[in-house]
């Protein structure tokens, strides 16, 4: 199975648990291409965890924020929307040893 249909597989069950919470919104999946897949388990968990911290970094630099005078929007990029600072990472499947990290 690729990786795509396992992550539209996700995402279509995230909708229907997020429904109440975030009903709309964009939705993705994470996976790290490069893990030390020849050292051991300790490693391969290392590694992830650091493109994990990565991955939510980036996208945290490329979202709106909140500061004392109201929303900051991020340097350097075109809006085509309204002010949204509100981001949800949430672990599912795969991901929830990361939850703490998010």
């Amino acid at each position: 199975q690729d990786y795509r249909t396992e992550v539209l597989g996700l995402v279509k069950a995230q909708q229907v648990k997020n429904a109440v919470i975030v009903p709309v919104g964009a939705k993705g999946g994470f996976y790290p291409k490069k893990l030390p897949m020849s050292a051991g388990r300790d490693a391969i968990f290392e590694a992830g965890t650091s493109a994990y911290k990565n991955f939510v970094s980036s996208l945290l630099s490329i979202t709106d924020n909140i500061g004392l005078d109201g929303v900051i929007p991020p340097a350097g990029v075109v809006r085509r929307d309204q002010d949204d600072p509100y981001f949800v990472v949430a672990a599912d499947k795969g991901t929830a040893t990361f939850s703490d990290t998010a």
